[in-house]
């Protein structure tokens, strides 16, 4: 064994020491960006459109293996109102409602495959997260498992999000970027191939919950025109959205849900509504198993 002199090992004590100083402030300077971004993006609903994020957005309860949702129409039979044919209403009010969501073991969503109103698969989109669970990738495959689109996520501060979209060729062809301040949230989206910019403002309350969004759609071709529409949302105690509200070019429609849940108070069942007068327009079915 060798020895060392008290020098020797002074100087190796203050080396270990420093080394020790530095990797504490490593540590520290990582948690202090990580840390709020982490928070940050598990906390934000990101939203693509005014309406996309209803329902879906809403934490699962208990460990979720996968979802499958199926749309109907409604039959009213003096009043008693039972599933039709699948409906072929599952954009009009901004959801994806006939789907296969499957999540891991962290409930974090993995794959969504989406289908016709004849269950014929629209497109399957797979997600990536990095090391502390943060969204980093999204790639959308068509029916026939051919790469069509691919959105990279970036978070450059706790208060911005980035996304880049990438068709099939790999060309850049959507930007979007979600900026933070005072419980609101900017979503801009700039897309090359219409010429438009869409600007999202959404408020949010206390619980994350969105309450209203003004969008505002800003053509760059021509002359500049600009179409705004408004939106706004109630809530249930679960967290889930019971009426939905717009308003665009001086006309208003409303649409209402209700919900029936299962033992994990996840939903099981929900039934749309349109109009003041509640007139159901559509039954929503989930299937849901769990790990």
């Amino acid at each position: 064994m060798l020895s060392l002199t008290f020098c020797e090992g002074l100087d190796r004590n203050r080396t270990i020491i420093l080394a020790m100083k530095n990797m504490k402030k490593l540590i520290f300077l990582t948690l202090t960006y990580v840390i709020p971004n982490l928070i940050y993006a598990q906390k934000q609903p990101l939203f693509q459109s005014e309406s996309s994020f209803i329902i879906e957005s809403v934490a699962k309860q208990g460990k979720v293996k996968t979802i499958r949702a199926t749309s109907f129409d409604i039959i009213n039979l003096s009043g008693q109102i039972t599933a039709g044919k699948i409906s072929s209403r599952t954009t009009e009010i901004g959801l994806w409602t006939n789907y296969l969501r499957e999540y891991n073991n962290k409930g974090l969503l993995i794959s969504e495959t989406n289908y016709s109103k004849e269950n014929k698969i629209i497109n399957i989109n797979q997600y990536t997260y990095s090391l502390i669970d943060i969204l980093s990738e999204r790639c959308s495959y068509t029916s026939d498992g051919i790469l069509s689109v691919k959105e990279i996520y970036e978070y450059p501060t706790p208060q911005k999000t980035l996304s880049s979209i990438y068709n099939s060729d790999g060309d850049l062809y959507q930007l979007n970027t979600w900026d933070e301040s005072n419980n609101t949230i900017v979503h801009t989206s700039a897309s090359a191939t219409f010429n438009t910019i869409y600007t999202y403002r959404a408020y949010v309350n206390d619980d994350r919950q969105i309450t209203s969004i003004k969008r505002t759609e800003t053509s760059l071709q021509g002359t500049p025109r600009e179409f705004i529409l408004y939106s706004d949302y109630k809530y249930d105690s679960y967290g889930n959205i019971i009426r939905y509200r717009r308003e665009y070019n001086k006309y208003t429609d409303s649409y209402f849900i209700t919900y029936q849940y299962d033992e994990h108070n996840n939903w099981v069942k929900a039934t749309v509504s349109k109009g003041d007068g509640l007139i159901p327009i559509m039954l929503i079915k989930h299937i849901i198993t769990y790990y």
